[in-house]
């Protein structure tokens, strides 16, 4: 029988919790490259691979692999589920639009969205901690 925790917070874990572990290994936030990796797979995912489901999305004018490379520069400090997430909006932004495409736009406003939505749960986690 294995138990398995995750957290981003793992001080919030009740101290009997933690006490009954035998194991704890911590993973850090993504590093640049583990975010561009990631980016890549979550683009590919949520994006490139829509093409084998019933209804896939068109990409906009833009270059992808330059976008993509942008989200991991601007995402410093994101986990690997904000990034998923990310790219989860984009995707659907896409299928939202009137005709099923993904613009570089869409994807500029999502990242908008994201930096905001990060930068609140930093500022409120600082304000916890005083």
């Amino acid at each position: 029988f294995m138990l398995v925790l995750a957290s981003n917070e793992p001080e919030q874990f009740d101290w009997a919790v933690n006490d009954r572990l035998d194991e704890m290994v911590q993973f850090n936030l993504p590093s640049l490259a583990e975010r561009r990796r990631m980016t890549y797979l979550y683009f590919d995912t949520y994006i490139l691979k829509s093409v084998e489901r019933r209804r896939p999305i068109k990409i906009g004018p833009f270059d992808f692999e330059k976008k993509c490379e942008e989200l991991a520069q601007r995402t410093d400090g994101f986990s690997g589920r904000e990034i998923a997430k990310l790219l989860a909006a984009c995707q659907a932004s896409a299928y939202a639009s009137e005709d099923g495409t993904l613009t570089e736009e869409m994807i500029d406003k999502k990242l908008r969205d994201a930096l905001e939505s990060h930068r609140k749960k930093v500022e409120w986690r600082a304000e916890e901690e005083r």
